[in-house]
């Protein structure tokens, strides 16, 4: 008998464990999470820039906690916000929010807590992190609405985007500087890109409910098929001038951080 009832218990304890885990999967499905893993690269840079040399662990640390909780703030208000747009488009209609895999007191819970995580984070690096992190809220919070009146919004996106490596650089030098601005360009450009690219794919449901982007403005065998290979391109300028930029910093101030491929090899001659 002790030994059935031991059994029931630890079959219920396998299934409660089974069900979170497809809840935190759901979960991570909803928010897109390799892509606050895959934005975090830029505000590294931005706060290697800033410092000019290896952060210290508790730098890593907080940039990582403020650019993780700002991503799922602003992919929790995205679902949110389009909710009822995500609910007629077939492409959308099967995320875990509108399913129910994920109930709606949920995503507000963690959208809460990713906001005040957001402002923690700002404030535990610096009160000029701090003082802007209202802005950075606003411009996650405003983006979805701006798909509803201006096919802007692939750049808008990308503005978003570009305040994770000046944001790292607010972090670990309370200001900005020429270097961080250049690749926030960088990020508007690239994203804004490939945010073109992708809302090809809802040319005919955006035309049909209204909503405005590139593709459904200027249609495919015109021009909307220019404007996403125009911005990737201008990257490479940016990218460039930071490159050569990092290369006589490194020169002329002996600074010894690894940020790009002349810098190693700078390194290396110099010794």
């Amino acid at each position: 008998m002790y030994l059935v009832s031991n059994h029931k218990r630890l079959c219920v304890l396998s299934l409660s464990w089974l069900n979170g885990y497809k809840k935190l999967l759901s979960f991570f499905v909803l928010i897109k999470f390799e892509h606050s893993i895959f934005a975090l690269p830029f505000a590294y840079i931005g706060g290697l820039i800033g410092r000019q040399e290896i952060m210290p662990f508790y730098y890593w640390f907080w940039v990582t906690m403020a650019c993780i909780s700002a991503r799922t703030a602003a992919m929790l208000l995205n679902r949110i916000i389009d909710l009822e747009i995500d609910r007629q488009n077939p492409r959308t209609k099967e995320r875990p929010l509108i399913t129910g895999k994920i109930k709606f007191k949920s995503a507000i819970f963690v959208l809460i807590l990713s906001i005040f995580l957001f402002l923690f984070s700002s404030y535990k690096l610096n009160l000029t992190c701090l003082f802007l992190s209202p802005i950075v809220l606003f411009l996650i919070s405003s983006y979805p609405y701006t798909k509803r009146f201006t096919w802007f919004s692939h750049f808008y996106l990308g503005i978003c985007l570009s305040c994770a490596p000046i944001g790292g650089c607010l972090a670990t030098s309370g200001g900005v500087n020429l270097s961080s601005l250049i690749i926030g360009l960088f990020v508007i450009l690239w994203v804004s890109g490939f945010d073109i690219i992708y809302s090809i794919l809802d040319i005919e449901f955006d035309k049909k409910h209204n909503l405005h982007s590139i593709p459904q403005k200027f249609g495919l065998k015109k021009r909307a098929s220019n404007f996403p290979i125009s911005p990737h391109p201008c990257w490479f300028s940016p990218y460039s001038l930071w490159d050569i930029s990092l290369f006589w910093m490194d020169i002329f101030n002996g600074s010894n951080c690894y940020l790009c491929p002349s810098h190693k090899a700078t390194y290396n001659y110099k010794r």
